[in-house]
């Protein structure tokens, strides 16, 4: 499968190919669909009937600029867990094939982080009454603001097509209008990138989940509340919310000093400017942090012991032992104060426990939001995944993993690996493999 990294997606009808069949709106918008993916065609593949390559596939476009308008604000913001990727809702609103109406679209997903979109296509599978087999194997990442003109751009080309052939005031017209006036206003832009970020539709939230995220939303701040939901996406969370809040009033863990530690990490990061650090991976600078943090308090590769670690933050090391209980399952907290960081940690191993509360230092280094809740979950927001990448670098440093094991990936040595450095084996596993794209990119 090709990687493109960063990429461009292309939506376009190269001809328009009238039908006298089915409804105006599907009949008029019928022509060939081109999909590119940088320099990939997406719609590349084989028709059963001519038996020749076709880089385009005859389709209607209006299913698909309706899907892609009633789906717009979720397939910018919605980042739950990826675990949801199997439920149905998920899958309605990312995957391409759910234009449905009975045509044969390309096998795309669409996967956001909050800043940028993955986009997966898959070669369709062969089957022997199919009309149109799929070559297309790619993936590649897309802005936010890139995604969204791709989107304007091909459902203005089909309302064009529409108005042209007498077509206008269809529910696509209507629906890509009320996107228009929902992104103008800052307010309910806001409201549909919440309802989003819960993996709702618009206009598809509860007065009762309203009134309490607003609550939550006061106390939390605004980034902060977009990431407890992101948290929670695809699950009732109603219930949950005010229980998330009733424990966050409770006194956890006071760290006096993680503030002024991820202060002084935060100094000691390369200056760089806001369009220069919009195209870097969050793993790239979550392992950037980590090394300017170990530099700045002379750290060198070796590893953090446990009594080193709580000294660094101003816990006691018997905090972040084995047994001590958790917060909840789906979302773990630090709640920035005046005086001192309060902690309420998810796990309960030692391991896991480190491991969050490295997370937590590298949310205070890199998170522009200055929001007092900075919430860590399994969501694949992008804060969520500069977190993970920080503590993977900042409790096992490759070159430190590499200077002692090289290459060596048994098993004895990946349990080795886990009892040095106090970390999980999946910890060094996502080291390798952060590694490995490190290089890839350079």
């Amino acid at each position: 499968m090709t990687d493109l990294s960063i990429a461009g997606l292309g939506l376009d009808i190269e001809r328009w190919v009238p039908s006298t069949e089915g409804p105006r709106e599907l009949a008029w918008t019928t022509g060939f669909l081109r999909i590119d993916l940088g320099e990939e065609c997406l719609t590349l593949g084989e028709d059963a009937w001519s038996r020749s390559l076709e880089s385009s596939v005859l389709v209607s476009a209006y299913p698909m600029a309706l899907w892609l308008a009633s789906s717009t604000w979720r397939l910018l913001y919605e980042c739950g867990p990826q675990r949801r990727e199997k439920e149905l809702s998920w899958r309605l609103a990312h995957h391409l094939a759910s234009a449905g109406h009975g045509y044969l679209w390309p096998s795309l997903v669409f996967r956001s982080d909050g800043a940028r979109v993955e986009i997966e296509a898959q070669p369709t599978p062969r089957a022997a009454k199919q009309a149109r087999h799929f070559f297309g194997a790619a993936t590649g990442e897309v802005s936010l603001e890139s995604l969204l003109k791709s989107i304007a751009r091909f459902v203005e080309l089909v309302l064009e097509r529409l108005r042209a052939t007498d077509g206008g005031g269809s529910d696509l017209e209507r629906l890509w209008q009320r996107v228009i006036e929902e992104g103008q206003d800052p307010e309910l832009s806001w409201r549909r990138r919440l309802e989003a970020a819960l993996g709702l539709d618009a206009d598809e939230m509860p007065l009762a989940l309203t009134r309490q995220l607003d609550g939550l939303v006061a106390v939390a701040g605004r980034e902060g509340g977009l990431e407890v939901a992101a948290a929670r996406a695809g699950e009732e969370p109603l219930p949950w919310l005010a229980q998330v809040d009733e424990r966050a009033r409770r006194c956890g863990l006071r760290a006096q000093a993680l503030a002024s530690l991820a202060k002084q990490g935060a100094a000691a990061l390369p200056a760089r400017n806001a369009r220069a650090e919009a195209i870097r991976a969050p793993w790239q600078r979550g392992i950037e942090a980590a090394r300017a943090l170990r530099r700045a308090v002379g750290l060198g590769n070796e590893p953090i012991s446990q009594a080193r670690l709580a000294e660094l933050v101003g816990l006691r090391a018997s905090e972040l032992e084995d047994g001590a209980s958790g917060f909840d399952p789906a979302l773990g907290l630090a709640i920035v104060e005046d005086d001192a960081v309060r902690l309420h940690l998810r796990k309960r191993h030692a391991h896991a426990r480190r491991f969050e509360l490295a997370r937590c230092i590298g949310d205070l280094m890199g998170a522009a939001s200055g929001d007092p809740w900075r919430p860590i979950s399994d969501a694949i927001t992008v804060r969520q995944k500069m977190q993970r990448a920080f503590a993977a670098e900042f409790l096992c440093p490759i070159e430190g993993l590499r200077a002692r094991y090289g290459d060596d990936t048994s098993e004895d040595a990946v349990l080795d690996a886990r009892d040095r450095f106090l970390v999980s084996e999946q910890v060094i596993e996502m080291q390798r493999r952060n590694h490995a794209a490190s290089t890839d990119a350079a």
